[in-house]
Order: C-alpha cells, then sequence, then structure tokens
C-alpha cells in the first residue's frame, strides 16, 4: 500500500521503525511529506508514527496519514517512475 504522510513542523522526522519497514519511501520536497510505500494498514502505520497517541512521543510531532489508492497531480518525473514501479 502506498500512504502519504504529512506532518506540521518542518523538523518533522518519521520514525526509525517506519523507516526501517517501509518498502520504499520518497520525501515530497524540502518539507515534512513523504510517500511510503508499506505493507500494512493505515491504522498500523499510524500506530508506529504515533504509538501513544501522543505527538510528543513521536519525531513527527503533528501530523496525517492517507490512503493512497489512486493518485494524479504535478510533480517531477523521477517521481512518477518511483510511484508507478511500486503500484500493486
Amino acid at each position: 500500500m502506498m500512504f502519504i504522510v504529512a506532518c506540521a513542523e518542518p523538523e518533522s522526522e518519521l520514525p526509525e521503525a517506519v523507516v526501517e519497514k517501509a518498502s520504499s519511501m520518497h520525501r515530497l520536497g524540502s518539507g515534512p511529506i513523504w510517500i511510503v510505500d508499506m505493507d500494512c494498514t493505515n491504522s498500523e502505520l499510524v500506530d508506529m508514527i504515533w504509538p501513544d497517541d501522543e505527538e510528543d512521543d513521536s519525531p513527527a510531532g503533528i501530523g496525517l496519514v492517507v490512503d493512497l489508492n489512486t493518485y494524479s497531480g504535478y510533480a517531477p518525473g523521477e517521481f512518477w517512475k518511483w510511484a508507478k514501479a511500486r503500484r500493486k
């Protein structure tokens, strides 16, 4: 599954557990927004990022996870190649 993880603070990072488990990740620009390819549900990814339902316990801070069943938009060709290679 592919997900968008968007965080509120510019210095936000994803927890190491997410980085290790993800099949692949692509950071969009220099901000705190990632496309994450991971074999899990939306709820499982949220629990990995915010394990205690507390933004203070996560390097991601406040954020949002969105399941990407379909996608479209404007992005560099490098991103579309990356996304197409990971579609299941």
